[in-house]
C-alpha cells in the first residue's frame, strides 16, 4: 500500500472513532457537515480523500475546531512514520 493511501486512511479512521464517541451516526454528521450522506461514508471507507475545506466541514460536524481534528489525525499517524524520516511526529 502506498504512502498516500495509508495517510487517507488514518483521516477516515479518526473521523469515524470520534463520531461513534460522540453517537453519532453517518447520516447526523453528515447532515451537519453539509456533506451527502454517502460522500462522507466513502470518507469513512477510505475510498475518497477530503479536501481542506470538507475536512473542516466535519470537524465542525463533530462540533470541534478544525486544529483539534488535524491534531488527532496527526497523532493517529506519527506512530508508524509514515514520512519514512525516522520521524513520524512531522
Amino acid at each position: 500500500m502506498g504512502k498516500d493511501k495509508e495517510k487517507t486512511m488514518y483521516i477516515g479512521n479518526v473521523t469515524k472513532r470520534l463520531r461513534k464517541a460522540k453517537g453519532m451516526s453517518q447520516e447526523k454528521l453528515a447532515l451537519d457537515s453539509g456533506l451527502d450522506r454517502s460522500f462522507y461514508g466513502e470518507i469513512e471507507r477510505n475510498e475518497k480523500t477530503p479536501s481542506l475545506d470538507t475536512t473542516f466541514r466535519i470537524a465542525w460536524g463533530l462540533g470541534m475546531e478544525p486544529e483539534e481534528l488535524v491534531k488527532e489525525i496527526k497523532e493517529s499517524i506519527a506512530p508508524y512514520d509514515l514520512f519514512g524520516d525516522g520521524n513520524g511526529d512531522k
